[in-house]
């Protein structure tokens, strides 16, 4: 029985979260250690809530945060791993771009199914890029859907990758993660908002194996 994550074991998916972001920052240091001045004995970096500062070179500078905006990708993550599930097979297994390209049409089709819907439509543009060429595949796009071909494209590429961490089947009836909400994300908070699900996985993975 496929049973989703429950709300009480949210605190350990924070800390999971939490070490998550260290390990990304970790990563970072090491990609800016490699252009590190040599004239540079150390540099000391702060971070608050409010405001980064650094220091180096005898020189300190503090940078305020208030203006950047920063999304609290939480209540997505949760809404996408305790919503209700669906088995509509017979989307799951729909091969038709033709038709695909038509259910992302439809306003009454609930997010979740929409997002499937646009991942098939990434594995099965690839298909054809694959058989054809790219320009073939575009121009088919072009031709069959009535929305911009690039931002079908954009939010069809961000839904494949969304799935193959998340699972595709059963269909998860998210209400907050949306195609446009995918789309206008950019590229470091999509970047972000994928390894918050892949944490979010691994959590669910480990509650059930416990089971």
């Amino acid at each position: 029985m496929i049973k989703s994550i429950k709300r009480s074991q949210i605190l350990e998916q924070n800390s999971i979260f939490n070490m998550a972001f260290f390990i990304h920052l970790q990563e970072k240091l090491k990609e800016l250690y490699r252009e590190f001045p040599a004239d540079t004995d150390e540099v000391n970096i702060q971070m608050k809530p409010d405001q980064f500062i650094i220091k180096a070179n005898n020189k300190t500078t503090i940078v305020t945060t208030q203006t950047i905006k920063r999304i609290n990708f939480t209540p997505y993550t949760i809404d996408l791993f305790t919503s209700e599930l669906d088995f509509d097979f017979g989307l799951y297994v729909e091969k038709d771009l033709v038709k695909l390209l038509q259910y992302i049409k439809q306003d009454s089709l609930p997010n979740g199914k929409k997002l499937l819907v646009y991942s098939l439509i990434e594995e099965n543009f690839n298909e054809l890029a694959n058989s054809t060429s790219k320009k073939v595949a575009y121009e088919f796009l072009k031709q069959n859907s009535q929305q911009h071909t690039r931002r079908t494209k954009q939010i069809a590429k961000r839904s494949y990758r969304l799935m193959k961490i998340i699972g595709d089947f059963p269909i998860r009836l998210t209400s907050q993660v949306t195609p446009r909400w995918l789309y206008n994300l950019n590229e470091g908070e999509f970047e972000e908002f994928l390894q918050k699900c892949k944490d979010m996985n691994n959590l669910e993975n480990h509650f059930a194996g416990a089971q």
